[in-house]
């Protein structure tokens, strides 16, 4: 019999308790998932290098793109899959190609993003429905979600996909018999959802805008806005009339079902009381002037009990049929929402659940399948719920990567700051903590000495690049494993721009030779078969080739030499060609874009582009990385490279920002401004687990946390709070025992809206 050795990260996504809205009764619980009742042990990622000098850049890196298989797992007891389910799913996580829209994955999403151009995932394919089964002969059912044997659950799985067609040995590209990380990752999306409910509440928290939104309105749970059932007395009325009872809130942990009516004789097990939202005339009575009736509907499917207005009968009352809802009887009335508010009343809102984030994991797995083929991969293993709440399905996707959770005691650190830290509900993506992006060598630090004065900029993190994204402070006496890190959290609006494109650098070691492309999925970019090309950054965004140029912009020549292994590109008219013309030993290939013309003043929001050129390597390299900034004919770099020319300006930004509000109403981050965070790693390139402390350095009780902390205003380490702007002037950083640091910083910008953020070391 072949056994499953499924070990591995034994991470659980959760979100943040600060998200619970207060005296609402709502709380986020993990999912009470099969695979999320086990506890298996610590899986830690294998680092390619100690942090050494680096400060841990380049710990964990992967390169290229991973090819992801999802399974959509159905249970017998749980609702069952959207029949548009896969192409929403599709569409939401690995992008489309007939019209540019937020994603996870592929062509400009949120990896590629993050990643500033160095790593993204693949569709290997989306199996299912696939159903579980009973197994004859045991005790349990095992069709059934609270019946499934969470020690084989990744194997049957995967072995159900692989019996359904899946052609898993097509991506053993190595032939060697074992599928491993970078071959094929797995996605297990299953059945089961939490809080896919009706909400009627007059909690303040869930009042809707007061202006209109385009689109549908969420609220931070993740709750759709859908209307004013009318108002009911306050809570605390005197002068509500005798008729009248209390409106109670009860809530069902197990199901996240929130469930508000006035009678209370009839409460279900399982419910607590929340507490009174007010008070609303009895059924019993006739109906009052200025009033309509309130009924309770029930979806077993779905755990869920409704208060609407909706009556049995009519239109209303078959779409509600049509997903499932039974009408079970008339609770009272409440009055009238097409007439003005009554005097003592509140407001009486209805809103609808998607589904929470409950609680996802990511796990190595160790299995064979039916076919021989050893899968010693990674597997997530999270609800069908994920369409509404991508930051799940994001923070373990980054594990994948070598992500490393920062969330901390509770579930509850670092909250939108982080993908790594507390989730978020909704459509929405944080991007990871710049230490997290630093291991995976998404980000490149630059590193200052505390104690050494001097202005300098942070690029936003939303911004397409990999330098000046990420500054680090450290003190010799404290060394290298622990620091301060500077990043600037960037919340003004991108929309989505189709006029630009990344223009990313690459190097070849074995050729020598730099070159820059706009090619993203499928070249050498992601090719992880051509290890001796490597993407090294994100330049900034060139304007399209395919559509007509832009006025003030020329055009990007690019150019060819099969002798020397050397690709030049300029914006030097004399290079001007066509496709496939030659010269000098280079053939033309393309324009690759229209840049800034240098001959003009740089616009806001640009890069200069500088060329370089090497004698010895034969080697000509175009590039914005700061430190290559230079003089042409005067500068140079070693061994023997001269700078040639400012060949124009590049734009830095982003298609979307995803740390802003890429797919809702909602912002990703609640803030924008200087993110100062504290970090402390081990050995390995692992932050370390210590006690967070307040300001005055006291550990505080129970919280014991990765290392890595947003400093807060407050001082109490392990927080998220808000960040710091120009207006509060010098801020002096202690260390976390509350000892000073000598690090003292002040914001210059006064615009946060600017992709770019001036601070200043005294």
């Amino acid at each position: 019999m072949i056994t499953s050795n499924e070990r591995g990260f034994d991470d659980e996504s959760r979100s943040a308790p600060e998200q619970r809205a207060s005296g609402a009764g709502m709380r986020r619980l993990a999912l009470l998932c099969l695979i999320l009742a086990t506890a298996l042990g610590v899986c830690a990622p294998s680092f390619a290098q100690a942090p050494g000098d680096n400060f841990g850049y380049r710990a964990t890196p992967i390169w290229g793109q991973i090819p992801v298989l999802t399974i959509l797992w159905q249970f017998s007891d749980t609702e069952p899959f959207p029949s548009d389910y896969r192409t929403t799913y599709s569409q939401l996580v690995f992008g489309g190609t007939a019209t540019l829209k937020p994603s996870l994955a592929g062509e400009l999403g949120f990896f590629d993003q993050a990643s500033n151009g160095s790593f993204n995932f693949a569709n290997a394919g989306i199996v299912g429905p696939l159903y579980a089964r009973d197994i004859p002969g045991t005790a349990l059912d095992e069709s059934k979600l609270a019946s499934a044997d969470p020690a084989t659950y990744f194997t049957t799985i995967s072995r159900a996909a692989e019996a359904a067609g899946f052609n898993f040995r097509a991506f053993d590209r190595n032939g060697d018999g074992t599928l491993t990380r970078d071959e094929l990752v797995i996605n297990t999306i299953h059945s089961a959802r939490q809080s896919h409910e009706f909400i009627a509440t007059t909690h303040p928290a869930w009042i809707p805008p007061p202006t209109p939104v385009v689109g549908p309105v969420f609220n931070e749970l993740g709750y759709a806005f859908t209307r004013l059932l009318g108002y009911v007395y306050r809570a605390d009325s005197s002068t509500s009339p005798t008729t009248t009872r209390p409106l109670n809130l009860w809530f069902n942990g197990a199901t996240g079902d929130n469930y508000s009516t006035g009678t209370s004789a009839t409460i279900p097990a399982g419910y607590g009381l929340v507490g009174a939202l007010g008070r609303m005339f009895n059924p019993a009575a006739l109906a009052p002037l200025n009033t309509v009736a309130v009924y309770i509907w029930r979806n077993n499917l779905r755990k869920d009990y409704l208060l609407t207005t909706t009556s049995p009968t009519g239109a209303e009352a078959t779409a509600l049929q049509a997903k499932g809802y039974v009408f079970i009887r008339q609770d009272g009335f409440i009055f009238d929402p097409a007439r003005a508010q009554p005097p003592g009343t509140v407001a009486l809102y209805l809103w609808e659940g998607q589904g929470m984030i409950g609680g996802g994991q990511n796990r190595g797995i160790d299995f064979t399948l039916a076919s021989g083929l050893r899968v010693r991969s990674q597997s997530v293993s999270i609800a069908q719920d994920v369409i509404h709440n991508l930051s799940g399905l994001a923070h373990e996707m980054t594990h994948y990567a070598g992500g490393v959770d920062v969330y901390g005691a509770g579930f509850a650190k670092n909250f939108r700051y982080s993908l790594m830290g507390a989730l978020q509900a909704g459509r929405r993506v944080s991007h990871p903590d710049p230490m997290n992006k630093i291991i995976a060598g998404w980000v490149k630090p630059t590193v200052r000495t505390i104690g050494t004065s001097g202005t300098f900029d942070i690029l936003a993190s939303a911004i397409s690049k990999n330098e000046q994204k990420a500054v680090v402070f450290y003190h010799p006496t404290r060394g290298n494993k622990e620091f301060f890190l500077l990043e600037y959290r960037y919340k003004a609006q991108l929309s989505a721009r189709t006029d630009i494109e990344p223009l990313y650098g690459l190097w070849n070691a074995a050729t020598a030779d730099n070159w820059n492309t706009t090619s993203r999925i499928g070249g050498a970019l992601f090719d992880a078969r051509n290890p001796a090309a490597k993407y090294a950054r994100t330049d900034g965004f060139i304007f399209k080739a395919s559509l007509p140029r832009p006025v003030g912009t020329i055009p990007l020549y690019s150019w060819y030499n099969a002798s020397n292994g050397d690709h030049f590109s300029t914006t030097n008219p004399v290079w001007a060609g066509t496709p496939f013309e030659t010269r000098g030993g280079y053939v033309m290939q393309a324009i690759s874009g229209y840049v800034h013309d240098p001959a003009r003043p740089q616009p806001p929001n640009t890069l200069p582009l500088y060329s370089w050129f090497s004698p010895s390597r034969q080697d000509n390299f175009m590039t914005t990385d700061k430190g290559w900034t230079g003089t042409p004919t005067v500068s140079t770099r070693a061994p023997d490279y001269t700078c040639i020319r400012l060949e124009g300006y590049l734009e830095q930004g982003a298609y979307f920002n995803y740390d802003g509000a890429a797919f809702t109403n909602l912002h990703g981050i609640p803030d924008a401004g200087l993110a100062i965070w504290y970090v402390k790693i081990g050995a390995d390139g692992i932050p370390l687990i210590v006690p967070a402390r307040d300001g005055s350095g006291a550990t505080l009780p129970g919280e014991i946390d990765r290392a890595v902390y947003i400093y807060p205003r407050d001082r109490r380490y392990g927080f998220s709070q808000e960040l710091f702007k120009q207006s509060d002037g010098i801020v002096t950083v202690n260390w976390p025992d509350g000892t000073p640091s000598g690090l003292r910083l002040e914001v210059l910008t006064t615009d946060l809206t600017q992709p770019s953020l001036r601070v200043r070391a005294w």
